[in-house]
């Protein structure tokens, strides 16, 4: 999907790097997200409960799953992406914190649950090893606003803010970069 370009790979300053994709969906009953760990040579290595030549699964609870993206920050890696129950269901936004060593932190973690339709979320690390997650969230007049919320330790969630509102239009794939310790 080419929507997705730069959002499927992330890289901690020990070289270490996860890469994300979803299934395609056409002709499957569900739609996954997959996820690899890489070690700083390239090779693959364990994550979650997945061995060295498996891919780990990220989406456990939700029957369909798309649009992922991941960040890497000194807590690990966070994994994002819209999930629903069914194709024709609203998407909400989950997330799975793994350490750096892979192990699962907190598995499919609802992010938001909000009653509209939602995707797009994509994460940043901070400087303090927490992750700030932005994602699109449709409006009843047809706009889209992106929202924000940041996530903390085991991935506790502060409240959720409203970063672009009150504008006719959509606002969509939201970008940005992480922020370094100096």
């Amino acid at each position: 999907n080419a929507d997705l370009a730069g959002r499927q790979t992330a890289v901690r300053a020990d070289g270490s790097s996860m890469l994300v994709w979803e299934t395609d969906c056409a002709s499957a009953t569900s739609c996954n997200v997959y996820a690899r760990r890489l070690d700083a040579h390239g090779q693959p290595i364990a994550s979650g409960d997945a061995a060295r030549d498996d891919d780990f699964v990220a989406n456990r609870l939700v029957q369909v799953a798309r649009d992922p993206a991941v960040a890497a920050s000194e807590a690990g890696y966070l994994v994002t992406w819209a999930g629903s129950a069914s194709a024709s269901s609203e998407f909400d936004i989950r997330a799975t914190l793994l350490d750096p060593a892979g192990g699962i932190v907190a598995d499919d973690v609802a992010v938001s649950t909000d009653t509209a339709q939602e995707g797009s979320a994509t994460p940043f690390a901070r400087a303090d090893g927490s992750f700030l997650i932005v994602w699109a969230r449709a409006r009843p007049d047809g706009g889209t606003d992106l929202v924000a919320r940041r996530s903390i330790a085991q991935v506790t969630m502060g409240g959720t803010v409203v970063v672009a509102a009150a504008e006719l239009g959509t606002r969509t794939r939201p970008h940005g970069v992480g922020l370094a310790k100096r």
